[in-house]
């Protein structure tokens, strides 16, 4: 997978809430953030693409510049391209738990997290010129956080779903009980 699908990912997330607004400074660093906890988790990177430290927190280049016509503005479209077809079940967890820790963040607050003291920007950055952020860093800013499952906490977020019902040959539920009473019957 590349960056800008990972972007795309968010970029879709942020369109399907109406009070939501994904700029491109929140982007990267969602984005970056997605790269560390793979790392973290997976023991893999998510994309290859190189993170560079720049004078807001780390970026990913092909992800600033896809998005870089929104300027500061709401990013409203995914690029074209976008397939969610790409993202394996794996990563599509990692992701959703990436969002569900960070979404709440403001681009601010997600530059601040980026800024801490001795993180992987801080031992990177420099006014001078773009140094590349090495992924054995990207790693370390993750290290000693929590990245909780956000489907081991469907249950609390969507509570009384119903179990009684239609089942698929998989045993996911496709019809609840009460929407189709008589379904014993046929």
């Amino acid at each position: 997978m590349d960056a800008v699908n990972v972007a795309n990912f968010f970029v879709e997330l942020a369109n399907a809430e109406e009070d939501s607004c994904m700029t491109n400074l929140k982007l990267n660093k969602l984005v970056y953030f997605a790269q560390a906890w793979s790392l973290e988790k997976l023991g893999k990177p998510l994309f290859e693409e190189e993170v560079e430290a720049w004078q807001h927190g780390p970026v990913i280049p092909s992800v600033y510049t896809a998005f870089s016509p929104c300027g500061r503005d709401r990013i409203s479209e995914t690029t074209a391209g976008y397939d969610e077809s790409e993202i394996s079940s794996e990563e599509m967890d990692l992701l959703l738990d990436v969002a569900d820790k960070y979404w709440d963040y403001s681009a601010s607050g997600l530059r601040n997290l980026t800024h801490k003291k001795d993180g992987a920007w801080s031992q990177t950055y420099s006014e001078v010129r773009i140094n590349k952020i090495p992924k054995d860093l990207i790693k370390k800013d993750v290290e000693n956080d929590h990245l909780d499952s956000f489907t081991d906490k469907i249950d609390e977020i969507i509570p009384n779903l119903p179990t009684e019902g239609r089942h698929d040959k998989d045993g996911h539920l496709i019809l609840p009980v009460d929407t189709y009473p008589d379904w014993d019957e046929q």
